[in-house]
């Protein structure tokens, strides 16, 4: 057996068990009147009292629950055959409380401990009915009550067999239970690391958005200066090509009075034609500087 930190169940058990045994030994103690010459039962209550007390405390200080073994468990039976062999126990029916100690035993231990304790637990309750049997065979033949060491064998076995099968499948569901929430407990680590991953990967996502904005702006930027130079120089280029413009026209002007009309009718429309141009790439210039 392990502390009982490690196996709260059993301990939890044993210590509500130690409590209402405290409680009654402590009742049974204020009726006892120790005065009395030979008067047992006074000793044996104050016995258990310490027993039951003793048990409390070690779980109160999470003492392992094998130490509990010769503080409580021996010492509860030792004391338990004593009590049945005081009280007559056939005669009074004390010994029906061993299956009480018997569901404490498969509830608190564990692996093969509560066979043998259940099984200590038996065998000390038949020694202590015979006993009795022998110390008053001349006064009262106990083989004829209902409650016989055979009937308190059978009933005790079965006792076991369904207390320990019940605890059997308590301990498969909570070993269930706690593979589960072992389980869960890694799942939601892996939703931790995965929520992580999901933030980093959107903390990149947004130094990658805010550096392709960036090469945005920087591109839009470098296209609206050329588009700004490239303006300067068209309206550079009109301006200088207004001037030779002139020149041409006064001289298309001065051939209009001489002897080919042919020719001066060509370099006339080809002028025109220029002029057309000049107006056409002004126009586009002012509309788009607009």
């Amino acid at each position: 057996m392990e502390d009982n930190t490690r196996y709260p169940f059993e301990g939890n058990i044993l210590k509500v068990v130690a409590v209402f045994g405290l409680v009654r030994s402590f009742i049974a103690l204020a009726r006892d009147n120790p005065n009395i010459a030979g008067f047992a039962d006074f000793y044996i209550d104050l016995a258990n009292t310490i027993v039951f007390l003793l048990a409390i405390i070690m779980l109160q200080l999470k003492v392992g629950l094998k130490y509990l073994i010769v503080a409580f468990y021996l010492p509860i039976i030792l004391l338990f055959c004593v009590g049945m062999v005081t009280h007559r126990g056939l005669a009074s029916s004390f010994e029906i409380n061993a299956f009480g100690y018997v569901v404490l035993f498969c509830l608190s231990l564990r692996h093969r401990l509560p066979l043998i304790f259940s099984t200590i637990l038996i065998i000390g309750v038949s020694i202590s009915i015979i006993i009795i049997e022998q110390e008053h065979q001349f006064l009262v033949d106990f083989s004829d009550y209902s409650t016989n060491q055979f009937s308190f064998i059978f009933v005790a076995l079965a006792i076991i067999i369904i207390t320990l099968y019940s605890k059997n499948i308590f301990d498969e569901k909570k070993l269930e239970l706690k593979e589960t929430s072992i389980s869960l407990i890694q799942k939601g680590e892996e939703l931790k690391l995965r929520n992580k991953e999901l933030e980093q990967q959107k903390i990149e996502l947004e130094k990658l958005r805010a550096g392709l904005e960036e090469k945005v702006t920087d591109r839009t930027r470098k296209l609206e200066n050329q588009h700004d130079s490239m303006d300067k120089y068209l309206k550079l280029t009109l301006i200088e090509l207004i001037d030779p413009y002139h020149k041409t026209l006064n001289a298309i002007n001065k051939l209009d009075n001489s002897s080919d009309g042919k020719l001066n009718q060509m370099i006339v429309e080809s002028g025109e034609q220029l002029k057309d141009e000049i107006e056409k790439l002004t126009s586009k210039i002012h509309g788009e500087s607009s």
